[in-house]
């Protein structure tokens, strides 16, 4: 098929490019080079970002046995290879990273392929080089997430639809990819305007033949029936949550898409302005339209169209820049021959490259040390692994018992939907709170402090999270109290078990508890009474231990 013979035939034909245009792919490949390793640096280097320990929890929670939704989960399936590497959870994330990478490539050739329908091979990859600058691919077209993944089985299959021969192989390898994206992420279906694009260019290399048009029209149909198999052997594999399947599809969807003014457009103008040599082709390919033929137009404006989702689809945070760009680097690289021939392969490839630098330089401060710190830390405390709660999934290996504290989690549990905290902690039984939240939005850091952010938060959950438990370390608070020397109070038991007197002997419900005693205690309200001249403690667990070193400060995460 000649889409698999183009990955190996540069020049596109059989013979030998002339000695300048082998110059300018040489430079154009450097630029990739250049811009790869950044990439690379920062896929070793770069704090984990929320999202991150959010999916490689996903993939916990599924070789544990528990409830996952059966949308969008493909991953824990494909990566559970992850959990049984040696080392910390950072480190197999760090690896997902790679195999993300990885795809990241791939989706860079194909972006190459797709522009040689319009361009030279030099300007083609070019093309692939802007992508890669951009700001957001930079700082997350590598990162842990189901983006790079979905991003590399569209571009393949949209490389497919431009490049094939039309073969049944073809149509087969296409349903095979486009039905998997489409179960690896729903947000595959945004690029449907990039595949009706080409579609329609195809068919008229094909003098508009019917028996193409058949088979172009078998394509989508075998994607859906490849979705709808993998679907339903990736359900009867695992334990569905109450989320799943049709019901969370149509919640995801009423969530996906708004009118109005963008929430995140303060990020849409991030991502222009740390993305300037794609956001300049993309200008420049607008006014270059009027050279192509009808056909042409029609693929190119397919292929630009993502930039508009920008205006619909409510999700568009840094990471979703990975996944929107690469049809758009393809179909704007018809702006690339009067770039280059008015300024020189060498000096457009520079730009890219120190577009790229520039992102990398400025970068925020990686805080994997940090991470690394608090996840030992959680280790050494705990003996086994027990449930708790957080804003991501922080602690991949031990038990959340929570959902994902996004701005769409929040704002469906103000609402009411589901359980407050409190009442989780309760069904259960969890002893640890976890607070690692972002500094800009420190949500139940500041529930915990009592500080005056705590107003996203149900009532009952700002007063009882507090009275319930007490920082043991850093970040790590364990349901326990804290009773000043002459001082009693009454303490409602929320975690039953095991519980630590430390700091000075108490009386709890008329009983002498000395100091270092282990008492057991159930659910109930107890009264504690400190008749000693040191503040005692009564922490959950048998003689929990604090780590000798220090705190790890705060921040503890690398901004958008």
């Amino acid at each position: 098929m000649y889409f698999w013979s183009a990955f190996f035939n540069k020049s596109g034909n059989k013979n030998m490019a002339p000695q300048r245009e082998q110059a300018a792919v040489g430079m154009a490949l450097a630029a990739v080079g250049i811009i790869s390793l950044v990439h690379i640096n920062l896929v070793f280097n770069r704090s984990i970002n929320w999202d991150e320990f959010y999916y490689f929890g996903q993939i916990h929670r599924y070789q544990s046995g528990q409830a996952i939704p059966t949308l969008q989960t493909l991953h824990t399936v494909l990566f559970g290879w992850l959990t049984k590497l040696p080392g910390s959870s950072i480190d197999h994330i760090i690896v997902g990273r790679a195999v993300m990478f990885g795809c990241e490539l791939i989706t860079a050739y194909c972006i190459a392929l797709i522009a040689r329908k319009f361009v030279s091979w030099p300007n083609a990859y070019l093309a692939s080089a802007a992508y890669l600058s951009a700001g957001f691919v930079v700082q997350h077209g590598w990162a842990f997430r189901t983006d790079p993944l979905v991003t590399m089985l569209t571009m393949t299959s949209l490389t497919i639809l431009a490049r094939s021969a039309l073969s049944t192989k073809s149509i087969v390898a296409f349903g095979v990819l486009l039905g998997t994206a489409g179960m690896v992420s729903m947000k595959s279906i945004l690029i449907g305007p990039a595949f009706a694009g080409l579609a329609w260019l195809r068919w008229k290399e094909y003098q508009y033949a019917i028996p193409i048009l058949a088979r172009m029209a078998a394509m989508p149909i075998l994607a859906v029936a490849f979705f709808v198999l993998i679907y339903w052997l990736h359900s009867s594999n695992i334990s569905v949550g109450s989320g799943s399947g049709v019901r969370y599809a149509a919640s995801a969807s009423r969530a996906m898409f708004f009118l109005g003014i963008p929430e995140y457009l303060n990020y849409a103008l991030k991502a222009a302005e740390s993305a300037m040599p794609l956001v300049i082709l993309l200008i420049v390919s607008v006014f270059t339209m009027k050279r192509l033929s009808m056909s042409q137009k029609i693929a190119v404006a397919g292929l630009i169209s993502p930039v508009l989702t920008v205006a619909y689809y409510h999700n568009t945070l840094p990471y979703y820049y990975a996944f929107m760009l690469p049809s758009i680097a393809a179909g704007a690289s018809i702006a690339l021959p009067i770039l280059t021939k008015r300024y020189g392969y060498f000096f457009v490839a520079s730009i890219m490259v120190i577009n790229a630098l520039a992102v990398w330089v400025i970068d925020g401060q990686s805080r994997l040390e940090q991470q690394r710190a608090i996840q030992s830390a959680a280790d050494d405390i705990f003996a086994q692994p027990v449930s708790y709660i957080d804003f991501p999934h922080f602690l991949p290996h031990f038990a959340k018992v929570n959902g994902f504290m996004t701005h769409w989690g929040l704002e469906s549990y103000l609402r009411g939907r589901g359980p407050s905290f409190i009442e989780v902690v309760e069904k259960h039984q969890t002893p640890l709170i976890l607070t690692v939240d972002p500094t800009f939005d420190p949500t139940l850091l500041a529930v915990m402090e009592q500080s005056e952010r705590r107003v996203r938060f149900r009532e009952e959950d700002k007063e009882q999270l507090p009275a319930t438990f007490r920082q043991f370390f850093g970040p790590i608070w364990i349901a326990g109290t804290e009773i000043k020397s002459g001082h009693n109070r009454t303490y409602d038991v929320i975690v039953a078990g095991p519980y630590t007197v430390s700091g000075s002997k108490v009386i709890i419900d008329g009983e002498v508890i000395p100091n270092g005693e282990i008492v057991v205690l159930p659910a109930d309200t107890i009264l504690i009474e400190n008749q000693g001249e040191d503040l005692a403690t009564l922490t959950w667990g048998e003689n929990l231990k604090p780590p000798s070193g220090p705190v790890p400060a705060r921040p503890y995460w690398t901004d958008f």
